[in-house]
């Protein structure tokens, strides 16, 4: 049977709740496993979100998440074959079926570098989702082997991330002020200040008038963060900081930039990796989660100032900067939207082939 044959006739339902929250990266993924849906030849495929705004009231916007989420999406349009969860929580409700994605299991692992509440809600709402979901996709082995411990009888998936694919302008070798970007929500485990660090170290060591241009939604850890400019960068010559970019924004900071930073103490995958790679956008990273397996040859091998600015000085020279960019970019084609969008087109197909 042909994925043509299968979802021709079945309604798809994808809830899209996670874009209320802003630019982050699993509204990212989130969006490209929207894209793969809109694929599907002839599929019907229906974008269901709460009505309404949300409050200022963590308590009830919580409350408000969970009733959408374990019961109102899946009753949003009648005669439902399939709802997608795609970001983490979701119970299949009046749906035939249900494909729950899980981004990472970081709340299991470090409690500690996350909100007390979020990592209650976690850890009351996503096992009991993964167990009932009919199948569950993930982006790394680890998270995988948590989950399919955490529910023995899940059929687990794992399905890295894709880039966001088309052509792409390519990085270059700055002929100005080199620039280092960090990408991601200011959140304890980015370890946005260990990397601005690094960077005032580099700056230090080498003379070079380097750059650091942080992008990503305001998080717990965004105070730290502006005292630690105040501290190294006074009168902001050298650091920036963007709160929210639209995605051509994101892009020409990737090719204008001349690395990718990502210190972070844990990553469940790591996607600003995978889209520095597709503009050829040498990174250096902590080594921490699942980033050697995203990108193996750029460990700083810590989440210390001094490990990262190690790693982050040699790429100063122009010859090692083209053959770290050259990998890179080679690295990227691991990550190809096409192949993303054909598995989870099986995906989509074993579960609406199952009786």
């Amino acid at each position: 049977m042909t994925v043509d044959e299968t979802v021709r006739t079945r309604r798809i339902a994808v809830n899209t709740a996670v874009f209320e929250h802003g630019t982050s990266g699993s509204a990212t993924a989130a969006r490209a496993v929207v894209d793969a849906l809109l694929a599907l030849p002839g599929a019907d495929v229906v974008d269901v979100r709460p009505a309404g705004s949300r409050g200022r009231s963590s308590v009830r916007n919580a409350l408000r998440d969970a009733r959408w989420d374990l019961w109102q999406a899946s009753r949003s349009v009648p005669e439902l074959d399939l709802l997608v969860s795609p970001c983490n929580i979701g119970l299949r409700g009046a749906a035939h079926r249900h494909l729950l994605v899980v981004h990472d299991v970081m709340p299991l692992d470090r409690p500690h570098l996350f909100d007390r509440r979020f990592v209650t809600y976690w850890r009351l709402l996503v096992p009991r989702s993964v167990r009932s979901a009919d199948l569950v996709l993930t982006p790394s082995e680890h998270a995988a082997t948590v989950l399919r411990r955490m529910a023995p009888n899940a059929e687990v998936r794992v399905v890295p991330w894709p880039h966001a694919g088309g052509p792409a302008r390519r990085a270059a070798f700055p002929t100005g002020a080199p620039t280092v970007l960090m990408v991601g929500a200011v959140e304890p485990v980015k370890n946005h200040v260990g990397g601005l660090r690094a960077v005032a170290a580099v700056r230090a060591s080498t003379g070079a008038d380097v750059r650091v241009r942080v992008v990503g939604p305001a998080g717990r850890a965004e105070g730290e963060l502006r005292a630690a400019r105040r501290e190294l960068d006074p009168g902001e010559l050298w650091s920036s900081r963007e709160v929210d970019v639209p995605r051509d924004v994101l892009d020409d900071a990737y090719a204008s930039a001349w690395l990718l930073l990502q210190p972070s103490y844990d990553e469940g995958f790591g996607l600003p990796l995978v889209e520095a790679a597709r503009h050829g956008l040498p990174v250096v990273h902590s080594g921490r989660g699942t980033m050697p397996d995203v990108l193996a040859d750029v460990d700083a091998g810590g989440t210390e100032p001094g490990e990262l600015a190690a790693a982050i000085a040699p790429l100063l020279d122009r010859a090692r900067w083209a053959a770290a960019a050259a990998r890179a970019l080679a690295a990227s084609a691991r990550y190809d939207p096409a192949g993303f969008r054909r598995t989870v087109a099986g995906a989509v197909t074993d579960l609406l082939a199952a009786p």
